[in-house]
């Protein structure tokens, strides 16, 4: 379905929950149709990566690589290859050049919808505290059937150097629109959310 858009626009893609299975092909439809800048960027693997475009740093993760050294579990503070690659990225960012940094990665880690809630909470643990010392402006996210645009946000309070998240889930689902699954009352972090089908559209004017 996506073949006659894809064939012409460049996509920088990550992981989703319908690309990871249980039955030993993980992410191997995946890795064969959507190759990413990986080794460009340094990573060992096509599942996080960075390119630069235009005066943004785009970062890419994977939502369903372990967080720990040890394993999928809690974090323990050890590194994850993800993490591991994903520090030495960030801190080799030139703000000069890409003075705007935008990390994606699929499940959201603010969702004050039904649908999923806090489903990335490990992630988060692992990941937050990295992309707020790097001084990370926007968080893209799909995943949830809905769209959900936060405030500037840290460990789920308003904090105006924290990123913006964006939660863009409600494009091309046949679930429909998460749009009557709101927890209430909405969250102070939580600017806007809206149950519909759409897409987004991110346009960066200049370095501010």
């Amino acid at each position: 379905l996506a073949e006659l858009l894809i064939s012409r626009v460049p996509l920088l893609v990550v992981p989703g929950n319908h690309d990871v299975t249980t039955n030993g092909l993980e992410l191997m439809a995946y890795h064969a149709r959507y190759p990413t800048p990986h080794a460009s960027s340094g990573s060992a693997s096509p599942d996080w990566w960075s390119h630069d475009v235009g005066p943004v740093h785009v970062v890419g993760l994977s939502s369903y690589a372990p967080v720990a050294a040890d394993g999928p579990g809690m974090f323990d503070g050890a590194d994850s290859p993800q993490r591991s690659w994903l520090m030495r990225d960030l801190a080799a960012v030139n703000r000069k050049k890409t003075p705007w940094i935008v990390v994606m990665f699929h499940a959201p880690w603010y969702n004050s919808n039904a649908g999923h809630y806090k489903e990335g909470w490990r992630a988060q643990e692992a990941l937050e505290d990295a992309l707020y010392d790097a001084g990370v402006d926007v968080v893209l996210n799909g995943h949830v059937h809905a769209y959900e645009r936060s405030h500037p946000v840290r460990r789920w309070r308003r904090d105006p150097c924290g990123a913006v998240h964006i939660v863009v889930g409600d494009g091309g689902n046949y679930e429909g629109p998460y749009g009557d699954r709101w927890r209430r009352p909405q969250p102070e972090w939580s600017a806007f959310r809206e149950g519909s089908f759409g897409a987004g559209r991110l346009e960066i004017h200049n370095d501010t």
